[in-house]
């Protein structure tokens, strides 16, 4: 292999090693969080959906999380209104409705982050399979130089 071509494959592969390899680690994580976000908020939304459909503001049984991993039994004697997360740790009373039209709003802002981070790291992933493809092409010019 000349020393040009052995320069080449190592630079490529100290780009995938330094940026793409940690780069597509990132990108990994951003998607599963914002799949993580959708999957929540579906839920919210398919709950506040059952308790619109159960209508006159009749209470309900839940398992609440009361910190630390840990839930108890709780009854809401009234489900008029909800407390929904609207970001940063707080928390809004709002009525069934308008808890759903937030649920559906964070549902799609969380399904477009996952479609964003899935494009992301796939390209992080094409550039990777590129860098790879051009290490083998350089290697085969290695083993095509010393059958010469």
């Amino acid at each position: 292999m000349t020393s040009r071509a052995r320069g080449d494959a190592g630079a490529r592969a100290a780009v995938a090693r330094e940026t793409l390899v940690p780069e597509r680690a990132t990108r990994a994580r951003a998607l599963e969080d914002a799949r993580e976000d959708r999957e929540a908020w579906e839920a919210l939304e398919a709950k506040l959906s059952r308790l619109r459909e159960d209508g006159d503001g009749g209470g309900f049984d839940a398992l609440v999380d009361v910190g630390g991993e840990i839930r108890a039994r709780a009854r809401a004697h009234d489900a008029r209104t909800v407390f929904v997360d609207v970001g940063l740790g707080f928390m809004a009373e709002m009525t069934v409705d308008e808890g759903l039209g937030r649920a559906r709003d964070a549902r799609r802002d969380a399904a477009t982050r996952e479609v964003e981070a899935a494009n992301a790291l796939r390209e992080v992933e094409t550039s990777l399979a590129e860098i790879e493809r051009g290490i083998r092409e350089l290697l085969e010019l290695e083993l095509a130089e010393r059958a010469v």
